[in-house]
């Protein structure tokens, strides 16, 4: 899908379903909206940096998780704040 084409990419049920867990993020919005909100970040993205912070993201993750067991049930709400809190020694 080139550039031109973005406007015909419509994201679909599951991604509404996902918008209950996740809220209205770019992850699950689709069509204008998602291009208001995907602007301010979209340096952010750039596959240079997102190459470099591949290993902080997995680490920060690692730590995230680190207590979590099998069986062990998940406030998934808090849990989302908590992956956005983690320090990213």
């Amino acid at each position: 899908m080139t550039v031109s084409e973005t406007s015909a990419f419509v994201k679909g049920v599951h991604y509404v379903k996902l918008a209950g867990l996740l809220g209205d993020s770019l992850s699950t919005l689709s069509g204008p909206i998602h291009r208001e909100r995907r602007r301010p970040v979209q340096a952010a993205f750039q596959h240079r940096l997102v190459d470099r912070q591949g290993a902080m993201m997995q680490q920060a993750t690692q730590r995230l998780i680190a207590d979590w067991r099998p069986g062990d049930l998940i406030d998934a709400p808090v849990e989302r704040l908590n992956s956005s809190l983690v320090d990213s020694k």
